[in-house]
């Protein structure tokens, strides 16, 4: 009987590769990594001549946009570039940021509190670890999971609890109130989010985050939301013309108590340049606390923000990357300019085309579902296989087949069958590949 084959490749051969590498780079495969899954990867098609469909690491499948590129040109080729910038930003970013939210969100924010970090991350941990210390009595953050696992680290860097919650089958007034359970406590400084999700792709719908919202205010809980694929989902047609409503959903429309986080990364598809936005609400941006001096060397939640969080890490985000995000987002605010939903149209392709081609190979998607029915297209989306009960197992199982994915069981959840699926590189000939090595997949672990 003929063995099964990728690129004339044996599997078996690959197989015994992929355990040599295990072994030189002392991998566990129960523990396994993002960036460990990519390195496996990237090290077997060194070894082997085969071509890897790889939707394991979320990473832009499109080329940065022209306005992107010709603002950051020019910010390159002027003077400015000898100086540092102010450790706050830019006007010119903290103005189009505001302007953008006001477009797309329908809320007022003020740009002084619009601060660029290094990328979506960045921002994350430095509101992380001041919501953390604002108030010795809440020393908890409650992570909505699964979620992005890097959070979990960046509290535990600066000495913070954290509880999850696993939001799996929880919708709606059923959310809200598996969230006042554990606010009831008194032990919650904040609430860490991501919506569009990473990694289900759920979105939190304005009903749900109508609930949370009036229970940041009732329970003086802060909102973290991490909205870096902003505006990405294909269920959002109907709120992509900027200024009217609807606007895209975001708890900041529910409550003050909010804090917001977006990304040049996937909305604009200019990761290699590593900026974000924090934007703090007013009411956040002034919260005063002399619990934050020990840390943050500032009393107040702005101050500790920049003066603090961002002077002892990076000091500032650089010029060029900062005027160039402004562009984007100034264009984007103006359809006829740049119309990014439409620019971003292919990853809602290629997920809806990879989803396909694994539902037709036995695959199904766990996390399937969300307030407001199916989910939708976009970044990610999960797959599970009824021959596997473990995603690590289905994950290594896969990358001899020459498909990688990453495991579910690093995202915080309790549903953890499946992997992590990300279409964004897809395209082209790799779609017949992929049908090829799915039903191959499906072929060998049949129930």
């Amino acid at each position: 009987m003929t063995e099964d084959s990728i690129d004339n490749t044996p599997i078996s051969r690959i197989e015994e590769v992929i355990g040599s590498i295990l072994r030189e780079n002392r991998i566990d495969p129960q523990r396994v990594t993002i960036r460990e899954i990519d390195m496996i990867r990237r090290i077997l098609t060194e070894k082997l001549p085969i071509e890897i469909v790889g939707m394991d690491m979320g990473i832009p499948g499109l080329p940065t946009p022209p306005v992107i590129i010709r603002a950051q040109k020019a910010a390159i080729t002027g003077e400015k570039c000898s100086q540092y910038s102010p450790f706050e930003g830019l006007p010119v970013l903290k103005e189009a940021t505001a302007d953008f939210l006001e477009a797309y969100a329908g809320i007022r924010v003020t740009p002084k509190y619009c601060i660029p970090t290094v990328g979506g991350m960045h921002g994350c941990k430095v509101n992380i670890g001041i919501t953390g210390k604002i108030n010795s009595e809440k020393d908890t953050l409650l992570f909505l999971v699964p979620g992005f696992s890097v959070n979990a680290l960046q509290a535990q860097e600066y000495g913070i609890k954290t509880k999850n919650l696993d939001i799996h089958g929880k919708y709606g007034d059923g959310l809200v109130a598996a969230i006042e359970a554990e606010l009831r406590t008194g032990k919650i400084a904040g609430i860490l989010w991501s919506s569009p999700n990473n990694p289900t792709w759920r979105v939190l719908s304005d009903h749900e985050l109508e609930g949370m919202g009036k229970l940041c205010t009732k329970y003086e809980v802060i909102g973290i939301e991490d909205a870096a694929y902003f505006g990405l989902d294909s269920r959002m047609t109907n709120r992509r013309t900027p200024r009217e409503a609807p606007y895209f959903p975001t708890i900041a429309q529910y409550t003050d108590l909010w804090v917001m986080i977006i990304s040049s990364s996937k909305m604009f598809n200019y990761a290699g340049e590593r900026i974000g936005v924090s934007i703090l609400s007013d009411k956040v941006a002034e919260i005063k606390s002399e619990n934050l001096r020990p840390t943050f060397a500032r009393g107040d939640y702005w101050n500790a923000f920049v003066q603090g969080g961002l002077y002892s890490s990076v000091a500032s985000v650089s010029q060029s990357a900062q005027r160039a995000f402004a562009a984007a987002l100034t264009a984007a605010t103006d359809k006829r300019k740049f119309n990014y939903f439409k620019y971003n149209k292919p990853y809602e392709e290629r997920a809806e085309r990879v989803k396909g081609i694994l539902r037709a190979n036995s695959f199904t998607i766990p996390y399937e579902v969300d307030d407001m029915g199916l989910i939708g297209h976009g970044y990610y989306f999960t797959a599970a296989h009824p021959a596997f009960t473990r995603g690590e197992q289905l994950a290594f199982a896969m990358i001899p087949y020459g498909m990688t994915a990453v495991p579910l069981v690093g995202f915080g959840g309790t549903k953890n069958e499946g992997v992590r699926i990300c279409g964004s590189r897809v395209e082209g000939h790799l779609f017949e590949k992929l049908e090829e090595r799915a039903a191959l997949f499906t072929k060998r672990y049949s129930i």
